[in-house]
């Protein structure tokens, strides 16, 4: 699959929004500490310049290992799905950080509240529950070359997290055809 997508910054801030709202201190889907006093502690003796950008990093490989053991099926799309670009510019994105030793664009994360996180994923995306998963709707394999559309994915699957409580459900979209 080749895609060409390129990231804004309002979606980086969605992505890390949902990061930073499965961590422990949040609602704690991901049971990580990306940002907090705990990651501070821990991640800040090993990589003292670059602690919050690994954070982040771990969490969002624990938010992909809870998703993939929720849905446990590769036809269930979750937004740090290998099928979506999305952890992947992600992770670059925070590498780039750490290469450049520029963190401003970290800094909210630390003390934002829930209700903020909240806002920053958009309006609330209605689903149906489905096992360990909050079903968001269908995609079609070309549809995920289409930068159009992958924009419209991660405003949908990014709203769902918006409307989930601390039970978590993994919002999807299921892979048709």
């Amino acid at each position: 699959m080749t895609v060409t997508f390129a990231i804004t910054t309002a979606q980086l801030e969605v992505l890390l929004a949902s990061l930073r709202l499965g961590d422990a201190d949040r609602l704690g889907w991901w049971r990580s500490h990306s940002v907090d006093e705990t990651a501070e502690y821990v991640l800040g003796h090993a990589f003292p310049d670059t602690w919050m950008a690994t954070g982040l990093e771990l969490a969002m490989e624990s938010a992909r290992i809870r998703h993939d053991a929720a849905l446990d099926r590769p036809t269930a799309i979750h937004l740090f799905s290998d099928y979506l670009p999305f952890h992947w510019l992600l992770r670059s994105w925070l590498i780039e950080r750490k290469l450049e030793r520029d963190f401003g664009p970290l800094a909210w994360l630390p003390d934002v509240s829930t209700e903020d996180l909240r806002a920053r994923l958009g309006s609330a995306v209605y689903g149906e529950r489905r096992g360990a998963g909050f079903y968001v709707g269908d995609v079609y394999p070309d549809q995920l070359e289409d930068g159009a559309v992958l924009d419209e994915l991660l405003a949908r699957l990014a709203g769902a997290y918006a409307g989930l409580d601390r039970d978590f459900l993994a919002p999807y979209l299921d892979l048709l055809g």
